[in-house]
């Protein structure tokens, strides 16, 4: 999400080759993103944290005006400690640790159960989100609409009775809104 964050900016945008031919989803993202940010955020009505891993991934990014706007954007945001499920190590340039405590595990197998494997992709956010000890997240947000923001693990989380709503940043705002 900072990714798009930053891209609200159309120089970024365009010089990350974003405004050239977007895709339906990529502009309806930006757009409800940039409502979160002006009538939500602003206004306190949610708050938007970051994992610290996401302020590495934006120190990598190559292409220097869309790091400065990502590094920029980052300095408006909140972030989430490491916690019991995101360790502060990294195990390649590429990816945080990925170590589950027992309890976590069992909790996020129980969500996941017999879901396609394309699920256990992000079973790390899912279990950072629901398993933060400082801090009880109502919403996870994402772009990943192929096996995060998905109809089937929504209401796999509500037969569980668990509160996490993943969602797009339309879904959030809509939901935010109604």
């Amino acid at each position: 999400m900072a990714n798009v964050i930053a891209e609200l900016d159309d120089d970024v945008a365009r010089k990350a080759g974003k405004l050239d031919n977007p895709e339906p989803t990529y502009t309806e993202d930006r757009y409800y993103t940039d409502r979160i940010i002006k009538e939500l955020d602003k206004n306190r009505i949610v708050r938007l944290y970051h994992n610290p891993w996401t302020k590495h991934e934006a120190e990598n990014t190559p292409e220097y005006s869309k790091r400065n706007a990502i590094l920029k954007e980052l300095q408006n945001r909140y972030f989430t400690d490491y916690h019991s499920t995101t360790f502060p190590i990294l195990m390649s340039n590429e990816y945080p640790a990925t170590f589950l405590a027992i309890e976590q595990k069992g909790i996020v197998n129980d969500i996941l159960g017999n879901l396609a494997k394309k699920y256990r992709k992000d079973q790390k956010m899912l279990t950072d989100a629901l398993c933060n000890p400082k801090i009880k997240f109502q919403f996870l947000l994402t772009r990943d609409r192929d096996h995060l923001a998905t109809k089937v693990l929504r209401d796999r989380l509500k037969e569980k009775r668990l509160e996490l709503i993943v969602c797009t940043p339309k879904q959030l705002f809509k939901e935010v809104t109604k």
